[in-house]
C-alpha cells in the first residue's frame, strides 16, 4: 500500500516495513520515518494509520530541502547532468522553506534579480518545479506554482571572435605553463575542460599528427577533475597537425604527469587557467579558441563535416542518422591521414 504520506511493503514472512513522514525528536527536522511491523498485512496498515494519527500533525508539509534529498537528488541521470542538477538546486534560495509557503511571484522576482548565471537560475527553477510536481503528487500543494509560464532571465550573447591561423600563432604563450592546452584548444579544438586532463603519457603520434585521448575533463566549480567526458561523442581522440603538434610532442615526452599541469605535478584547477586567460583576453571567452580552429579547419583546410564532426567530438548529423550511427567507424589512423592531407595541402 502507497499513499502520499506513507506506505507499506513486504519484507519476508510476517516482517512489513512501515515508511512515514514525521518529525524527529531528536534533531526536530521533519523527514521519512521507518520502523519494522510483525503481523499480517492488516495489522501493518492499521499501525500505519495509527502512526498517522499520531503524526500528522508534525508538520504541514516538508521543506524544499527534505523533498530534493528524498525524492529528487538520488534521480538516475547521467553523471553530466546530475552535476549541473546539484548546482542549480545550490542556486535556490528557499531550500529550508516548506513547500506550500512558496509562490510564482516571488520565484519570478529572483529571476529578475539575481546574479546567479541566466542558464543556472534556469536549471534552478527547472529543479524547483520537479520538487513542487512531487509535492502535489504526495499530497502536500494542491497544485504546482510553477505551472505558470515565467520570464526567464536573458543569455547576454557577445560579439563571438574568431582569430586566424597566424593570429593564434602570434598569441601563443609560448614557454608559459598553460602552453599545452592552448595549443590543444587553437589548434586541436579541445574544449577548455578536456585541455586541462590530457594525461601527457597516454599521447602519441600518428605520423605527423598528435594524437591525445578525451577520457575526462576539468569542470568548473567543486567537480574538478572527472572521469566522463561532456557527451558520448566528446569521448574521442584530439588531433594536431603542423608545428603545433611537435611542440606539444616534445611537452609530452619531458616527464610531466598531466599535459598541463598546476607546476607541482598535479592538475590544474578550471578557474586557473581561465582567469589567467581573462586577465589577457578579457572580452573574448576562451572557448573562442576552438571556434577558431574549427573554422580553420572548414574554410582553409578544406575538411568536409563529417571529418569535423569526429574531430571535435560533435553528434555526426552531416551524413545522416543511419549511416553516421550503423556504417562510418573511421580508425585514428583514417582520421589522422585525413586532417594531415588536408593541412599539407593548404600549407603547400
Amino acid at each position: 500500500m502507497r499513499s502520499s504520506w506513507g506506505s507499506v511493503r513486504h519484507i519476508s514472512g510476517d516482517r512489513w516495513e512501515l515508511r512515514w513522514w514525521g518529525k524527529d525528536k531528536r534533531t526536530g527536522e521533519y523527514r521519512r520515518m521507518s520502523k519494522t511491523h510483525h503481523g499480517t498485512r492488516r495489522t501493518a496498515e492499521h499501525a500505519l494509520a495509527e502512526l498517522r494519527v499520531l503524526h500528522s500533525d508534525d508538520a504541514p508539509v516538508p521543506s524544499v530541502s527534505v523533498v530534493w534529498r528524498e525524492f529528487c537528488e538520488g534521480k538516475n541521470v547521467k553523471p553530466q547532468t546530475r552535476d549541473k542538477r546539484l548546482m542549480a538546486y545550490s542556486a535556490l534560495p528557499w531550500k529550508e522553506r516548506e513547500v506550500d509557503s512558496i509562490t510564482a511571484l516571488e520565484v519570478q522576482q529572483w529571476l529578475m534579480e539575481t546574479d546567479t548565471a541566466p542558464s543556472t537560475a534556469r536549471r534552478a527553477v527547472s529543479v524547483l518545479r520537479e520538487i513542487m510536481d512531487v509535492s502535489v503528487l504526495h499530497g502536500w500543494i494542491v497544485a504546482n506554482p510553477l505551472s505558470v509560464k515565467l520570464v526567464m532571465p536573458k543569455v547576454e550573447h557577445r560579439p563571438k571572435y574568431v582569430w586566424t591561423y597566424d593570429q593564434l600563432w602570434e598569441m601563443l604563450p609560448s614557454g608559459e605553463w598553460w602552453e599545452p592546452a592552448y595549443l590543444l584548444q587553437a589548434f586541436g579544438a579541445a574544449r577548455v575542460g578536456e585541455s586541462l586532463a590530457v594525461v601527457a603519457g597516454e599521447c602519441s603520434m600518428i605520423g605527423e599528427v598528435f594524437c591525445a585521448p578525451i577520457r575526462g575533463q576539468v569542470k568548473n566549480g567543486y567537480a574538478g577533475l572527472v572521469d566522463y567526458a561532456k557527451n558520448d561523442q566528446s569521448i574521442r581522440t584530439c588531433m594536431v597537425a603542423g608545428p603545433a603538434a611537435e611542440r606539444l610532442w616534445e611537452l609530452a615526452r619531458d616527464g610531466r604527469t598531466w599535459l598541463t599541469d598546476d607546476g607541482a605535478g598535479k592538475w590544474c584547477a578550471y578557474s586557473t587557467l581561465w582567469n589567467t586567460w581573462r586577465g589577457l583576453n578579457p572580452d573574448n571567452p576562451m572557448k573562442q579558441l576552438r571556434a577558431s580552429c574549427e573554422t580553420w579547419w572548414r574554410w582553409d583546410l578544406c575538411l568536409e563535416s563529417h571529418v569535423i564532426e569526429r574531430l571535435m567530438g560533435h553528434v555526426p548529423l552531416s551524413m545522416g542518422g543511419v549511416t553516421a550511427k550503423h556504417y562510418d567507424s573511421a580508425t585514428d589512423e583514417q582520421v589522422a591521414r585525413t586532417l594531415l592531407a588536408g593541412y599539407r595541402k593548404w600549407d603547400a
